[in-house]
């Protein structure tokens, strides 16, 4: 994910914020040691992991835009810095992300960086598989 701040002013909160807020109180009550087998994560990588996780904020100062924070293969076939207004606008009323820790996303709805996949399961219920947690 991207962290940069300045990358994209305040849209809209997520839809699901409540349960994403759910979903990180519990989290963020875990280890690193708890977090590194089912993020599959080496000891290093867990404490970093579990340091992000445990500054993030429904309303944090570092929030942006869903479409610009994410990075990867699909989300560079967007070409998100070509985008105009209209073309984002376009993007948040017809593009939906699925996200670990959000649930649906549109674009435009600002989320703080996280570290979340969707195929995580954790030990205890309703977390066990965050498919199942999200409907």
């Amino acid at each position: 994910m991207r962290t940069d701040a300045n990358i994209a002013a305040k849209y809209q909160a997520p839809k699901l914020l409540n349960k994403a807020s759910e979903l990180m109180a519990y989290i963020v009550k875990l280890t690193p040691k708890q977090l590194e087998k089912p993020m599959h994560l080496s000891p290093a990588l867990a404490v970093k992991t579990h340091a992000l996780l445990a500054a993030w904020s429904a309303d944090s100062p570092y929030q942006i835009s869903a479409i610009d924070a994410f990075l990867g293969d699909i989300y560079s076939g967007l070409r998100v810095s070509q985008l105009t207004a209209e073309q984002r606008q376009y993007a948040n009323q017809h593009l939906y992300i699925l996200s670990g820790l959000y649930g649906m996303l549109k674009p435009l709805d600002t989320i703080c960086p996280y570290r979340l996949e969707m195929g995580y399961r954790f030990a205890d219920e309703p977390f066990k598989s965050l498919y199942s947690f999200w409907g």
